[in-house]
């Protein structure tokens, strides 16, 4: 059986922080205000270790695809409650203050996974419920959420935000600034769309997606509980997106990843020949006109097949949602064999830093020759999950993937040919 003891296979960690919370305050966070997170999860927290009584874990983040949003990170940690400590009604546990239970909704919880001194962040958020087993084997599961989850709890009063013509990166940042969001704990690309003002009422993250989707990049937050914002280009120009991270594949080369299963599929759903945007109007009561792209060839063999998404609600003009249209109907006109997901058990090979490094956005590659066809492909990793088991010593990795696209050449200013470069998107 495998040892998860940070040598032959790695130590995890989980930790809660019993006592602290990280409530939005009032619950109503009004545009410049900053109650936000507090310090009790990024700042000098007390971190309890409780992996001793941890019998199982698991988390996912991310998105499904290339085409939607991520929702925000969930994770599951299953307990042993045999002594009660983690029942909010037992009294007379460890983790009393004052006569009262510290095992509560909205305390902070992390998870590490130290291999060969190297600590890999793996989820932290805030735990939402805690569901009990008072069977005969008594288990406590601790349900948690990331910071995702807050954002969408965090509600921006109606008002106009400053920053007309604001990047999709610097309208993020005054978000997370009204939502009090720390500084030390973002890393937003600049992006390279630009914004009308826009008069909100809405959550926190309601307003990011709305400006992620305008940007076309995304959102999410990290193992380490990050803030992370991704300008659309990023996955043609980031070293981790042009490079690849991890191997997968059937061959069992050094240094390889093996996959337990590899999913494709080949759908007219990932066909779009038809997009429609519409951007809000702005602040001065401009009427914005749908403006609409097609690929008449793509339409003519199978049919119109419309963009699902809403996107581009926050562009300051008819000429740049109209560009936007142009561009996304270029981007998969017609039906692909696609790798949708890879699955691996880790503990079946020696590729733990290569495993336990990749993050969304990552480019890995795939091959696999099973007779009949023989696939190769290099793809973005747009979800992640995990699941440990420590009593079957199981340690499982699945990836959500999409294709890579294209990079594009972009006309500069001075520099740039005319015909030879594009404008815009």
């Amino acid at each position: 059986m495998v040892a998860f003891d940070g040598t032959s296979a790695p130590r995890f960690i989980v930790e809660a922080a019993w006592g602290a919370t990280i409530t939005p305050g009032t619950g109503v966070l009004t545009l410049g205000s900053s109650p936000g997170l507090g310090t009790a999860k990024l700042g000098g927290t007390t971190w309890v270790d409780i992996t001793r009584d941890v019998k199982s874990y698991s988390w996912r983040r991310g998105r499904g695809d290339d085409l939607s949003v991520a929702q925000p990170g969930t994770c599951t940690i299953v307990l042993d409650n045999f002594a009660g400590d983690y029942d909010p009604a037992n009294l007379a546990g460890p983790y009393v203050s004052g006569g009262v239970s510290l095992v509560d909704a909205g305390v902070p919880v992390r998870i590490r996974a130290e291999y060969s001194g190297t600590v890999y962040a793996r989820f932290n958020g805030d735990i939402t419920s805690i569901d009990l087993d008072y069977g005969y084997e008594p288990t406590a599961a601790l349900q948690c959420s990331d910071g995702l989850e807050w954002l969408g709890r965090a509600f921006l009063e109606e008002a106009t935000v400053a920053g007309d013509l604001d990047t999709t990166g610097q309208r993020i940042s005054r978000l997370a600034d009204s939502a009090g969001w720390p500084t030390s704990y973002r890393s937003i690309d600049t992006g390279y769309t630009r914004l009308g003002p826009t008069t909100f009422g809405t959550s926190a993250l309601q307003a990011m997606h709305d400006t992620e989707q305008t940007e076309f990049g995304l959102l999410y937050v990290n193992g380490a509980g990050v803030l992370v914002f991704y300008d659309r280009y990023r996955l043609t120009t980031a070293t981790r997106s042009t490079v690849v991270q991890a191997a997968f594949t059937d061959a069992a080369g050094v240094g390889d990843v093996e996959f337990d299963t590899l999913t494709m599929s080949r759908s007219r759903e990932r066909a779009y020949n038809d997009v429609h945007v519409t951007r809000n109007a702005n602040a001065d009561g401009d009427t914005p006109v749908e403006q609409v792209a097609t690929d008449a060839v793509s339409e003519g063999k199978y049919g119109l097949l419309s963009f699902p998404e809403t996107v581009g609600k926050l562009l300051p003009d008819d000429d740049q949602a109209l560009a936007m249209a142009q561009w996304l109907v270029t981007q998969w006109p017609n039906p692909t064999l696609l790798v949708t997901s890879l699955e691996t058990q880790a503990t079946t090979q020696s590729v733990w830093a290569t495993l336990l490094n990749l993050d969304l956005l990552d480019l890995v590659s795939v091959s696999r020759d099973y007779g009949p066809n023989t696939v190769t492909a290099s793809l973005l990793t747009e979800g992640m999950a995990e699941a440990v088991d420590a009593e079957a010593a199981s340690w499982v990795i699945n990836l959500s993937t999409a294709p890579t696209r294209t990079v594009p050449t972009l006309w500069v200013l001075g520099t740039a040919v005319l015909g030879t470069t594009s404008l815009g998107w």
